[in-house]
């Protein structure tokens, strides 16, 4: 009985999928670039065999920042901030493998294997210690590097994503976590409708306020209408239940300091994960933003860029200190947070 009510209702997910895809998405659609058309423009490296998209601001003396793209975005998603960012710290943007612009296959399509490949790439620049900036699916890479990697990672700033096990999620992207045969059907019976999907969030259902550029827009057509980045970034969502279970065992013991960022409507990765982290980790800062999505740090904008500056030139040190609530000396039992 139980497993027809399932089936019922990832079939009835899946015609959900269609008709909202089909209705709102349709007409965009065809102004996108293919997946290999989209790459002429973007600078690669090759790290363990991929192509790895990235974009680096280089800048002598100053802190060194790692950001990564969202999905089912790119480092697109920073090109707003980039000139605040990049006129102020040493900035390397990467596509984790089998995300955005860069390659990856099967067995890179997890937080731990992409942090590790992540984490390479840093190398290449010779980049030694670095902030990390973690949105959507590269939230728990970002947590990854800071439990594993301490000593190369100053600091974490994550952010609408998940760290532990089971997150809260929204419904589909709950079901595309937990359920192997939703996984399959988005893959194959209706990809097409599953791929529009992805694009409408990337453009248009992940935002509250903001809105992606022309430029963007045809860059996440490219990556949500890619077989091979479609079928690869399922495999991600399928590696949490494992990932995040080990992730979420490490996060009490993380010494490094974490800032948790979240938009206040985000419906696919639900605030609760923020409220969540803050609470498991030992040394960190949460900021939730008002009228903010999915992608946040677009939405929030200058809120954003001035919680994480102020965070990066020595926010770090004391988290807790650009909290504006009165409960910030309790212990975690009773976190404090600031809402912007």
């Amino acid at each position: 009985m139980n497993t027809t009510i399932t089936l019922v209702s990832i079939l009835l997910g899946s015609m959900l999928v269609i008709a909202c895809a089909e209705s709102s998405t349709r007409g965009a659609a065809e102004a996108g670039r293919s997946w290999n058309g989209a790459r002429t423009d973007a600078t690669l490296t090759t790290i363990d065999g991929f192509a790895m998209r990235y974009r680096r601001s280089q800048r002598e003396g100053a802190p060194s920042l790692v950001l990564f793209g969202p999905y089912p975005q790119s480092i697109r998603a920073w090109e707003s901030a980039w000139p605040a960012l990049s006129s102020r710290y040493d900035v390397l943007a990467i596509d984790l493998p089998g995300f955005g612009l860069s390659d990856g296959s099967p067995e890179t399509m997890s937080p731990s294997a992409a942090a590790e490949i992540a984490l390479r790439l840093i190398d290449e620049f010779g980049i030694e210690r670095f902030h990390v900036v973690g949105p959507d699916v590269g939230a728990p890479v970002a947590l990854w590097l800071a439990a594993k990697h301490p000593e190369r990672v100053v600091s974490a700033n994550v952010f609408n994503g998940p760290g532990y096990f089971p997150p809260a999620m929204g419904a589909d992207l709950d079901r595309l976590v937990h359920s192997g045969v939703y996984r399959w059907l988005a893959a194959n019976v209706v990809s097409g409708a599953a791929m529009d999907q992805f694009y409408e969030i990337a453009t248009k259902t992940g935002y509250s306020v903001a809105e992606p550029s022309e430029a963007a827009r045809s860059e996440y057509y490219a990556i949500t209408h890619n077989p091979v980045s479609h079928q690869l970034g399922l495999a991600y969502l399928a590696s949490y239940e494992s990932e995040l279970a080990a992730l979420g065992d490490l996060l009490q013991e993380t010494s490094r300091p974490v800032l948790v960022t979240w938009g206040s409507d985000d419906a696919f990765v639900l605030p609760e994960n923020g409220e969540r982290l803050h609470e498991l980790l030992p040394s960190s800062e949460l900021v939730i933003f008002d009228n903010a999505g999915h992608y946040s740090h677009e939405d929030a904008g200058d809120r954003y860029l001035e919680i994480l500056t102020a965070w990066i030139d020595g926010g770090y040190l004391t988290p807790g200190s650009l909290s504006t609530n009165p409960r910030r000396g309790l212990p975690k039992g009773g976190p404090a947070h600031r809402r912007e």
